[in-house]
């Protein structure tokens, strides 16, 4: 039985990035423009976080420690929602791969 989700009068966004100053800044940008932020610092607390709370977007980096961001796209995208939930990257890596 899938879990049930309480209803949310905002969309929420996950930020997943290992940089506080990265994390924040978005926050901030994201909570003016009116999204609730959810944050993991890495790609395994973004899987967990994913699981809980089912964002409706989620922003990572690519390089992160203990699970970097094209893993951890790959593991939401097979979990339920995960195929239809957007995942952009943010990096500053110059490979367009």
């Amino acid at each position: 039985m899938a879990k049930e989700l309480p209803a949310r009068d905002k969309p929420l966004v996950l930020v997943t990035d290992d940089d506080l100053t990265v994390r924040l800044s978005l926050r901030r940008y994201l909570e003016e423009d009116g999204y609730t932020v959810a944050e993991a610092r890495n790609g395994a607390e973004a899987l967990a976080i994913f699981e809980q709370q089912r964002p409706d977007l989620v922003l990572m980096d690519a390089e992160m420690p203990v699970m970097d961001g094209l893993t951890a796209c790959a593991a939401i995208k097979k979990l339920p929602g995960g195929e239809e939930t957007p995942v952009l990257m943010i990096t500053g890596l110059e490979d367009e791969r």
